[in-house]
């Protein structure tokens, strides 16, 4: 049999383990590569390796160029019965997903498809969320005059509203971006399954609207890139029953080779066509060449946030509200002094949240404050300086953060020590990303880390009610089932906190002057 997969690692090597038994490979068979190119598009390296004499309907583990994840197949039988599975014009629509699912579930040795695969017209769609009931879709598109416009509704085929929308496209070094399609469309129902299509033509696709109060579930996992390990975290995050997913920085990890943003566009078009996909920047964003100012010019042109809804000037810090949850995306690229544009949003933001109405509140940036790992140490220590006396006279509950190629959660801390009305900080770089996992960690464990460990995995955050919210991570090489640390976490509002603390936020922002750490905490009240 021959097997082919593809790197964006040129020197990646073309052979195969494999063996009859889970982690074990006593044979190695030596491949080629080859790869192409197409007007402005470079493949990855891609690899065609032959395996085998094998034997007849035997189960083969395997493993491709000495590292990623381990795969297994069924080689088919010798003789009569074999089975077919068959279908063809597949795509990566919903339906697509529906079909192979179906295939999955029958006892196939083969399957035959008669032509039409991906459909590969790099269409890739995505959605964020604002204001009360409105969402943006945005996709892309080769053809210049494709039109801007949506199409949907509650039933499939049938589209009752029709949604105009605005365009932009930028070019990076020799590199030209498609058009780049923004389309908010709304008022929409809450909790709703909603068929649309996008500029009039191609397949439809279908999402569900969040719901208008508690319970909401948020899936979190940040620094994906495109790997094995991505597509097993996608896998994970594609079981569980989320309604929002946030991402704390860290996409594509294209860094500066453009048509990596288009193929990670392809990557999550599957999850991200039907959920909203909330994300801030992280590091592998900037992008920054020579005198190029715009360092964020990719990642603002195709991930257009609800930045202007919430008041802020830029793409890179902004808000937002699902159900009873508050949630504030900041920058940890963005000056975050107390004279910088990025704090004035946020005192101005804060003053406007309403602890009746959205009782959690949670926070997410890329370089998390709280780190016992040895990689990325003390990066986020300033930012934490000018920010987190704000945040904790505020009542945040919990802070997401990426960066970091491991899981980490906090208990309840502030400036350095425990503190029950400090926020939890969970650290959650562990999406998949090409640069592998952060194996060092700093001993003794600092008395605030609760729980780490270094392998990729996702979060999911299921807010229960006003007081109590579920939290659990899910290591990648379990069933998404398998919960290998969770935690039962109350509200500030519920233990008081918030308003023990109502003095304080007041103090902060209408006096600048007791912005900075002290030894009793706040400044002054």
């Amino acid at each position: 049999m021959r097997v082919t997969w593809i790197t964006d690692d040129k020197s990646s090597p073309s052979y195969v383990e494999y063996g009859t038994s889970p982690g074990r490979y006593d044979t190695v068979a030596e491949g080629e590569y080859t790869s192409y190119s197409y007007m402005l598009y470079s493949s990855g390296k891609i690899h065609h390796t032959v395996i085998g004499p094998l034997e007849h309907n035997t189960t083969y583990f395997y493993r491709c160029g000495g590292y990623g994840p381990e795969f297994q197949l069924k080689t088919p039988p010798a003789q009569f019965p074999v089975t077919f599975a068959v279908a063809g014009d597949l795509g990566q629509t919903g339906w697509t997903k529906s079909t192979l699912d179906h295939i999955d579930q029958c006892n196939y040795d083969v399957y035959l498809l008669p032509g039409d695969l991906s459909y590969a017209d790099r269409m890739q769609h995505l959605w964020d969320t604002f204001g009360n009931k409105h969402m943006r879709v945005t996709w892309i598109t080769d053809d210049k005059s494709s039109p801007s416009y949506v199409e949907y509704g509650t039933s499939p085929g049938r589209y009752d509203t029709v949604a105009e929308g605005e365009y932009t496209s930028y070019s990076y070094m020799l590199y030209s971006s498609g058009k780049i399609h923004h389309t908010v469309i709304g008022p929409l129902e809450h909790n709703t399954t909603y068929f649309y299509r996008c500029g009039g033509y191609g397949p439809e696709f279908q999402l569900k609207t969040p719901p208008a109060q508690f319970p909401v579930t948020f899936a979190v996992a940040g620094d994906l890139g495109q790997t094995g390990w991505t597509k097993s975290t996608l896998d994970h995050i594609d079981q569980c029953n989320y309604d929002v997913y946030l991402l704390p920085g860290d996409l594509s990890y294209a860094d500066r080779m453009q048509h990596l943003w288009d193929t990670f566009g392809e990557l999550v078009e599957p999850l991200a066509s039907t959920r909203p996909w909330m994300v801030t920047q992280g590091n592998h964003e900037k992008e920054n060449i020579l005198l190029l100012e715009d360092r964020f010019v990719s990642y603002n042109s195709r991930w257009k946030m609800p930045f202007e809804e919430s008041g802020s000037t830029s793409n890179l810090y902004y808000s937002f509200e699902v159900a009873g949850v508050h949630i504030i995306m900041l920058g940890s690229y963005a000056d975050y002094d107390e004279y910088s544009e990025q704090y004035r949003w946020l005192k101005a933001d804060l003053s406007k949240v309403d602890r009746e109405r959205t009782p959690w509140l949670l926070v997410l940036f890329h370089a998390p404050w709280y780190n016992s790992n040895r990689a990325h140490q003390g990066e986020g220590d300033d930012m934490m300086a000018a920010m987190e006396p704000l945040l904790y006279a505020a009542g945040v509950d919990i802070v997401l953060a990426g960066h970091v190629h491991a899981y980490e959660r906090s208990k309840r801390v502030y400036n350095g020590r425990l503190d029950p009305c400090g926020a939890v900080h969970i650290t959650i770089g562990d999406g998949g990303n090409r640069e592998g996992l952060a194996h060092r960690y700093i001993n003794p464990q600092p008395k605030w880390s609760e729980f780490r460990e270094d392998s990729f995995g996702h979060g999911e955050l299921k807010i229960v009610n006003s007081t109590h919210a579920f939290w659990s991570w899910h290591r990648n090489d379990d069933d998404e089932a398998v919960k290998v640390d969770d935690i039962w976490i109350t509200s500030l509002v519920s233990s008081r906190c918030v308003d023990k603390k109502r003095l304080k936020l007041m103090n902060i922002l209408t006096n600048p002057k007791s912005l900075h750490l002290s030894t009793g905490g706040i400044a002054s009240v």
